[in-house]
């Protein structure tokens, strides 16, 4: 079976570059009629042995309408072939292609997801887990009365039918809008207690719409550092970034100059080190690479203060750039025309990266700092700072503008993006009041439409790491010395 696929892979390839070239170039991009003759003639799968063609068929065919919209946003052919890489890197990761033989079995696909979901799928898990909470509230609240519990069945079938891998959601997630597909968030934060009597460590996993929210565990080095009078959590007032798939932490009072790694349910030191202290007061956002070329790597900047460093992780160690014009104390960072813009932090100035230098941009409404910063489509959104301001701002086509109102304030919060707006996580608040709230933001694309609270943080902690994750994450673990359940 092996020779097979490797001539059917060489022979699909071929198709495929024949069916590019033929098409032609016009001003740099494929004509329409001749991009249906490319699709014309894509080959199927030779193997009818392979157990899960269908799948296959359909994963190929899921990355195949990727590669025609890549195609079609393209304006250079430099552009079509990163499309074209990104296809081939996709189909053959797919179910009875050159990397997955033996269909889903052993397949890291997530298509296959679903051909054990009572077991290896955490978002069916999930999804029936709540399905069948429901069901037990609503039998336990019935009086004896049949019909009573026949709405609870129906009720019951109705919402199992929109989990992932059942009948509304075939194939699992992501799916269409009639399914229950959540996002999962991971809040994690360790911070020093010593003078703050809400201050708590915390790791936990809430979906996007705040209706499940349970403990996770992850194991640190223990407290230690720099400072003499006092030994600091790991990770205190350290930053956070996802780069090149892993979650790295930059920095903190344990060590300022360090980079650590999240490796399944553990955070350890590596070798990689920063050139420039990082802690509470700096900032740092992720240029994310999009050129499909497998040598290239994220690009994380870094400022503290008005020094500024960028981290590749092949590097090992960040490299000095230009300083910026202002100092930027507790400000926030995002990216806006794929560059970092720097806004504020006891200044009102706003600086954007350029052909490697900064230059000021229109300033803030006013001086502020601890706000948070959250990219968007072709804008950089900001809430909260000492001001103790709700206003969401927006920064688009060179200028600021008022976007919407939040019903809490935050300071030194996070913010994480899901599908159809935002989440904000409370780090160090003013006042009891209404503090450690986490408020999801409904948000339009141009203006925030509906915000509401979700939950509250355990307690106090500076800038809080968010990531998006399954479900199942880390929620049965060992370390060395003892297990989580």
């Amino acid at each position: 079976m092996g020779r097979e696929y490797g001539e059917s892979m060489i022979f699909l390839l071929v198709f495929l570059i024949i069916g590019y070239c033929d098409a032609g170039l016009e001003k740099g991009r494929i004509s329409p009629d001749n991009r249906l003759a490319s699709i014309a003639k894509r080959p199927k799968i030779v193997d009818r042995r392979c157990p899960d063609e269908e799948i296959g068929l359909i994963c190929d065919s899921q990355c195949f309408s990727s590669f025609e919209e890549c195609v079609e946003s393209c304006e250079t052919s430099s552009c079509e072939r990163s499309c074209l890489y990104e296809y081939t890197s996709c189909y053959v990761d797919c179910p009875c292609f050159e990397n997955c033989p033996n269909g889903c079995d052993g397949c890291p696909n997530s298509l296959c997801s679903c051909s054990n979901a009572e077991t290896d799928n955490d978002d069916y898990k999930q999804c029936i887990s709540q399905s069948s909470q429901r069901f037990n509230q609503c039998v336990e609240g019935c009086p004896p009365d049949e019909m009573c519990f026949d709405v609870c069945i129906e009720d019951f079938k109705d919402a199992s039918r929109k989990c992932p891998c059942m009948s509304a959601c075939k194939w699992g997630c992501p799916c269409n809008d009639d399914s229950t597909c959540q996002e999962h968030i991971m809040s994690l934060c360790q911070i020093d207690s010593l003078n703050d009597g809400k201050a708590a460590n915390y790791s936990y996993i809430i979906s996007a719409d705040g209706l499940f929210q349970e403990n996770r565990y992850f194991t640190t080095p223990p407290a230690g550092g720099s400072n003499y009078y006092n030994k600091v959590p790991f990770l205190h007032r350290s930053g956070f970034a996802l780069v090149n798939g892993k979650i790295l932490f930059f920095g903190g009072e344990y060590d300022k100059k360090m980079v650590a790694q999240l490796d399944e349910c553990e955070i350890q030191p590596t070798s990689m080190r920063l050139i420039y202290d990082y802690d509470y007061t700096s900032t740092l956002v992720v240029i994310p690479n999009n050129s499909g070329s497998r040598l290239s790597s994220d690009e994380v900047i870094l400022c503290t203060s008005n020094s500024c460093q960028d981290f590749y992780e092949f590097r090992r160690t960040a490299t000095q750039i230009a300083d910026t014009q202002s100092y930027h104390q507790r400000g926030c960072m995002g990216l806006y025309q794929g560059k970092p813009l720097i806004v504020a932090g006891g200044t009102a100035r706003v600086e954007h990266l350029y052909s490697s230098e900064w230059v000021y941009k229109n300033s803030y409404y006013q001086s502020v700092s601890e706000l948070s910063c959250l990219t968007v489509e072709n804008a950089v959104i900001t809430t909260g700072g000492v001001s103790e301001n709700t206003n969401v701002y927006m920064f688009r086509d060179e200028d600021w503008s008022e976007v919407g109102q939040l019903i809490n304030t935050y300071r030194y919060g996070s913010m994480i993006a899901v599908q159809g707006g935002f989440l904000i996580f409370d780090g160090v608040p003013f006042s009891t009041e209404n503090s450690n709230m986490i408020e999801r933001v409904e948000w339009d694309g141009q203006r925030v439409v509906l915000t509401r609270n979700l939950a509250q943080q355990p307690g106090n902690c500076y800038r809080p790491a968010l990531f998006l994750t399954s479900p199942g994450t880390c929620k049965s673990f060992c370390s060395d010395d003892f297990c989580y359940f």
